[in-house]
């Protein structure tokens, strides 16, 4: 279910930009322009969503899962990605969800762009959250998870790339 989860997400991203952004390119230049904020630095896509479209993917997400009838684990995982916090139905597949979209992000799938956070994994909301139900993260090792990480990225990049055709979304 989790895998299925995060793929809506990814596909929700996608969907929306292709509604919203293909008909509308310079909609979608100024949507870029905000990823960038006024100290030069990168923001996450969703909060320039927000700030340009008054809307951001995780709520189209939730509208279109929402529709489609899925399973409210699912649409909630969708809708509170961003803010894992809020879950109240299925907290750790949300998490799972969140810490997930946090790494695409962080190794430059998804946006077209590598965003510009520094982060610290035990202290991110879905990260508490699973370390609390999996005592297996404890003691977290953050240069054993950057290392292990590091290939994963490089296989999803490589199916992104089959899928996508491309290693960026963008």
């Amino acid at each position: 279910m989790g895998a299925f989860s995060g793929l809506r997400h990814g596909g929700a991203g996608i969907r929306f930009k292709n509604r919203i952004f293909r008909p509308r390119q310079s909609l979608r230049c100024r949507l870029v322009a905000r990823c960038w904020d006024r100290s030069s630095r990168r923001i996450p896509l969703h909060e320039a969503e927000e700030k340009t479209l008054g809307i951001n993917h995780s709520e189209c997400g939730k509208i279109i899962a929402t529709s489609w009838h899925l399973p409210t684990d699912l649409v909630e995982a969708i809708a509170c990605h961003h803010s894992p916090a809020k879950a109240i139905g299925n907290p750790r597949l949300t998490s799972i969800v969140s810490v997930s979209d946090l790494l695409c992000r962080l190794g430059g799938l998804g946006y077209g762009y590598t965003e510009d956070k520094q982060t610290n994994f035990a202290e991110e909301p879905g990260f508490a959250t699973l370390a609390a139900h999996y005592r297996s993260l404890h003691p977290f090792d953050l240069a054993r998870f950057t290392f292990e990480t590091e290939g994963l990225l490089e296989e999803v990049r490589a199916v992104v790339a089959r899928v996508y055709g491309t290693a960026q979304w963008a």
